[in-house]
């Protein structure tokens, strides 16, 4: 996907990419940062998680990232279906 639209988007699809094209000098180190958090938030975003920041002060700050518990194999095969039915033998011909 990088190579097909990274011309277009400048290819930043995830953090590896955008270290890859800083360390080619295909792009500044200082924004580095910038677009690896703009990455985790866009990940996180994506599989359906929240950041919570705590904060106060002579204290500091606690970032809390949460994401959904997976499913197990065993129940995601039960909740997909046969998307094409099933016959009981029979033999096609297509000529």
């Amino acid at each position: 996907m990088a190579y097909a639209v990274g011309g277009i988007s400048g290819g930043h699809f995830n953090p590896a990419v955008s270290l890859g094209l800083a360390i080619a000098g295909r792009f500044e180190y200082r924004e580095l940062i910038g677009y690896w958090i703009a990455q985790l938030i866009g990940g996180i975003a994506l599989h359906r998680g929240e950041i919570r920041v705590e904060s106060a002060p002579g204290e500091g700050t606690t970032f809390h990232i949460c994401l959904p518990a997976a499913q197990l194999e065993s129940e995601l095969a039960a909740d997909r279906a046969p998307s094409i039915p099933r016959g009981r033998g029979e033999r096609i011909l297509k000529v």
